[in-house]
């Protein structure tokens, strides 16, 4: 008889909780992720109320989860994603991680050993929470209302800047103006964020395939369709799966 133990592996990111439950075996038993809106305690307590019935033996988390939660022991977030990535998704050559204020780009040689990082600078723009600041802009409810309303446009969406929220703000009001709807606007900001991911990381670089695509935005349908489009290439895009929290657990394992 297996053993029907579990382990919580958690991961705070600037946006988001994410949470997986994993069985001794490091399959993924269920797994959530929730906007804290800045109170990570109550977003917490949210996902483990859940949870509250399982044989809980062991809690991981991330570097960057808050010191308040008291963790069994805490990894390397990047560490964390490339675990989980190769568990889930074996013979990755790349991982791409869009999350709330950070984007990146991981790569492995083609023996499977990792190669490189390379990320964006500090500034936001062009990352989830600048998606949720220009939600929120177009009086849309959240980031995902935003990804729906985009993923519905039918036609070619308006050129908008994402690399500044100032800049993004004039080409807002701009295609306003000019008559586009919202689906288009939307759909606009999507292809423009997708846009800037690829300028700041893939440019120079050479692909290497199967890419994995991760984070917050890989939830995002129509941020990923215009990745797709731009880089050319079929992505693997696991969105149910939270990939650090999910690397932590299987480090304690």
């Amino acid at each position: 008889m297996s053993n029907p133990s579990r382990v919580i592996g958690l991961d705070v990111g600037a946006v988001a909780v994410s949470a997986v439950l994993l069985d001794q075996e490091g399959r993924r038993i269920d797994q959530a992720y929730r906007l804290h809106r800045g109170d990570v305690a109550a977003a917490c307590q949210a996902i483990f109320s859940g949870w509250a019935g399982e044989p809980i033996t062991g809690l991981a988390a991330t570097s960057s989860t808050p010191d308040f939660i008291q963790a069994h022991q805490r990894y390397d977030n990047r560490v964390a994603v490339i675990t989980a990535g190769r568990k889930y998704h074996p013979g990755l050559g790349s991982i791409l991680i869009v999350g709330g204020e950070k984007f990146g780009l991981i790569q492995f040689d083609p023996d499977g050993a990792y190669r490189s990082f390379k990320t964006n600078t500090s500034c936001a723009a062009g990352t989830g929470s600048f998606l949720d600041q220009q939600a929120r802009r177009l009086g849309l409810e959240n980031v995902a209302e935003l990804a729906r309303v985009a993923n519905a446009n039918q036609g070619e969406p308006p050129r908008i800047a994402s690399r500044c929220a100032v800049f993004a703000k004039t080409d807002l009001v701009h295609a306003q103006q000019e008559g586009y709807s919202l689906n288009a606007i939307a759909d606009g900001l999507c292809r423009g964020l997708a846009q800037s991911v690829v300028d700041t990381l893939f440019l120079g670089e050479s692909i290497r395939p199967p890419l994995l695509v991760t984070g917050g935005v890989a939830r995002n349908q129509a941020v990923v369709r215009h990745l797709e489009r731009i880089l050319e290439t079929d992505l693997i895009v696991d969105p149910e799966a939270v990939f650090g929290a999910a690397g932590a657990a299987l480090m304690l394992l």
